[in-house]
């Protein structure tokens, strides 16, 4: 069984890459170990002071589990926004929908998980909320396993690309690169 558990956190709808990473951080080079982990700790810098602290004081997230509404990811073609997320512990992203190039960006890296779902889960779950992901019923479980709803996997060439860790890892398997 492919389960991922743990605390949720809970964002509206049309979260940008800038919400996700602020521009001036672009700087950080990704492919550099120290400055991979220093975008891991800024992801979520450009949330209001509404929202809770994203990163805990390890520089890392506090939640392996966002939820979103509709549009995530919206903006620009910014990868970093993506890597931040991953480099920060992120497991899965669930929401109503995804940018298309935030969903692409997700699967060429393939370390981030996405999910969609019909019900607003943002208007259902708030943040700090316990709650599992079953990666191979694709259904979400909260309060204890009472709320149960379906989400909407990947196709399974998409699903192929993510488990093979990225496009270059996929293209390895596959004999392409």
């Amino acid at each position: 069984m492919n389960i991922v558990s743990g605390k949720s956190y809970v964002l509206g709808d049309h979260i940008n890459t800038d919400h996700i990473l602020v521009a001036e951080y672009m700087k950080y080079n990704p492919a550099i170990p120290a400055e991979y982990e220093t975008l891991g700790s800024l992801a979520m810098s450009g949330l209001s002071g509404e929202y809770k602290p994203f990163i805990g004081e390890n520089g890392k997230t506090l939640y392996p589990i966002i939820i979103g509404g509709e549009n995530f990811g919206c903006g620009s073609s910014r990868e970093h926004a993506v890597v931040a997320l991953e480099a920060s512990g992120v497991k899965l992203i669930i929401a109503q929908s995804f940018a298309r190039i935030f969903f692409r960006n997700c699967l060429n890296t393939g370390k981030v998980m996405l999910l969609e779902t019909v019900n607003k889960l943002s208007d259902v779950f708030t943040t700090d909320q316990d709650i599992s992901v079953d990666l191979d019923e694709f259904v979400l479980l909260g309060n204890n396993n009472y709320q149960r709803y379906i989400l909407s996997s990947l196709s399974p060439e998409l699903l192929e690309i993510v488990e093979a860790g990225g496009i270059f890892n996929y293209g390895r398997k596959k004999g392409k690169l």
